[in-house]
C-alpha cells in the first residue's frame, strides 16, 4: 500500500492529537517517584525529611556520596558504618546533622532510634564525644520505649573507652536497670559491667573495679532466678581473674580476690570454669 503526502500529513496530525491528551487521573501517567521520598503536604512524613529541598550532606564515600531526602535507613546505616571503620570525623559529624538537624523521628518507620544508638558508637570511636552525646540524649527523650539492652551496653563500652566512668555507670542503671525476668537486660547488664571491672582492673583502678564487682554480686540472684545458665552469658571470669592479679602486682601484692569471687559465687559457672575453680580452691587450703 503507497502513502501519499496527504495520508501521511493525516497519520502525524492524528498522533499529535493523541500525545495531547490529557488523561483526568494524572496519577495514572506520574512518573514513577522513590518509595522512600515524602511529600511536603502529607502530614504523616513517614521516615523522611520535612522537605523534598533540603540540603545535600555530602560525605567521602564513593559509594553513597550524599544524603537527602531520598536516602533510605539502609544509606544512612552503611555510611555510618563506612565511617567507623575508617575513623572519618568528618563523615561523622555530616551524617550526625542529617539525622539530627534534618530527618524526623518517624525517619526508618520507627528504628531512627537504633541508628541514633549505631551513630553514638560510632561516634564514640572516633571521640566525637560532643555528637555522640547529642545522639544519646535524643535517643532516651524521644525513643525510650524502643531502646534494647545491646545498644545500651555499647553505647556504655563506647563511653566507657573515653575514660567517662561516671556517665558509663549513669547508662548501666537508667537503661540497663536489674529487672525480674527480663533475660536479655540482665545478660546485657551482666556483660556491661563485666567489661568495667577488666577495663578498671587493667587500668590499675582497683577501686571502680572492685565497684563493679560489687554490683555483679547483687544482680547475681536475680541471674539465677531468671534461669539464666553460663552458657547464655558467656561472663569473662578468666580475664577479670588475670586483670586482678596484675592490679594486684601493681598494688604491692594488696588482693582482690575477695570481690571476684563474691561476684564468680553468685553467677552460674561455665563447667570447665568451676573445675579451674575448684582446682584454685583446693590449692588454697594447702
Amino acid at each position: 500500500m503507497m502513502y501519499t503526502k496527504k495520508s501521511m500529513l493525516s497519520f502525524f496530525l492524528l498522533c499529535s492529537k493523541t500525545m495531547a491528551f490529557t488523561p483526568s487521573n494524572m496519577n495514572t501517567f506520574r512518573t514513577p517517584t522513590p518509595l522512600n521520598y515524602v511529600d511536603p503536604a502529607d502530614p504523616a512524613h513517614i521516615g523522611h525529611v520535612s522537605s523534598p529541598t533540603s540540603k545535600p550532606y555530602k560525605l567521602n564515600s564513593n559509594r553513597i556520596s550524599e544524603l537527602t531526602h531520598a536516602s533510605t535507613a539502609d544509606d544512612v546505616t552503611a555510611a555510618i558504618k563506612r565511617a567507623q571503620n575508617l575513623k572519618d570525623a568528618g563523615d561523622i559529624r555530616v551524617i550526625g546533622d542529617f539525622l539530627m538537624n534534618e530527618v524526623d523521628d518517624s525517619f526508618a518507620y520507627g528504628y531512627k532510634g537504633s541508628i541514633l544508638a549505631r551513630y553514638a558508637v560510632a561516634a564514640l570511636r572516633v571521640e566525637d564525644y560532643e555528637n555522640a552525646h547529642k545522639a544519646i540524649e535524643m535517643r532516651k527523650e524521644r525513643f525510650a520505649s524502643s531502646m534494647t539492652p545491646f545498644e545500651s551496653a555499647a553505647i556504655l563500652r563506647g563511653v566507657l573507652r573515653l575514660g567517662r566512668v561516671s556517665e558509663a555507670f549513669g547508662i548501666l542503671e537508667d537503661e540497663l536497670s536489674v529487672e525480674d525476668g527480663n533475660k536479655d537486660r540482665l545478660k546485657h547488664r551482666a556483660l556491661a559491667l563485666a567489661s568495667i571491672v577488666s577495663r578498671h582492673f587493667f587500668e590499675n583502678e582497683p577501686k571502680v573495679a572492685v565497684k563493679a564487682c560489687k554490683l555483679l554480686e547483687d544482680m547475681g540472684p536475680a541471674v539465677k532466678k531468671a534461669g539464666l545458665e553460663a552458657k547464655d552469658l558467656d561472663m569473662p571470669w578468666f580475664r577479670i581473674l588475670a586483670g586482678a592479679d596484675q592490679c594486684k602486682i601493681a598494688n604491692s601484692g594488696t588482693s582482690y580476690d575477695s570481690a571476684v569471687l563474691g561476684a564468680v559465687l553468685e553467677f552460674p559457672l561455665d563447667p570447665n570454669f568451676q573445675e579451674v575453680f575448684d582446682r584454685a580452691g583446693q590449692s588454697n587450703k594447702r
